[in-house]
């Protein structure tokens, strides 16, 4: 069976009306970024790039907690 293709003026429009015009006209770029931020931070190869860029975006969160409560607790001493 062969695969439809779709013409770009199509693809942009389900893009549009997943993520309204200006989602779509960032869409290509927030997945090259997210892709290319996987790869800098050594994703396991075939790994999820969304699930890995959750995990780092939370370890980061973790760290800043950790270093706002040592500030804090390190100002009451």
């Amino acid at each position: 069976m062969a695969e439809s293709t779709k013409s770009p003026a199509e693809v942009l429009g389900a893009k549009v009306g997943l993520f309204g015009l200006l989602g779509a006209r960032h869409y290509d770029l927030a997945l090259k970024a997210a892709h290319q931020f996987a790869q800098a931070t050594r994703c396991p190869a075939g790994g999820n790039v969304f699930l890995w860029l959750n995990t780092k975006s939370e370890e980061l969160m973790a760290r800043e907690n950790a270093l706002r409560q040592a500030s804090i607790h390190g100002g009451e001493a």
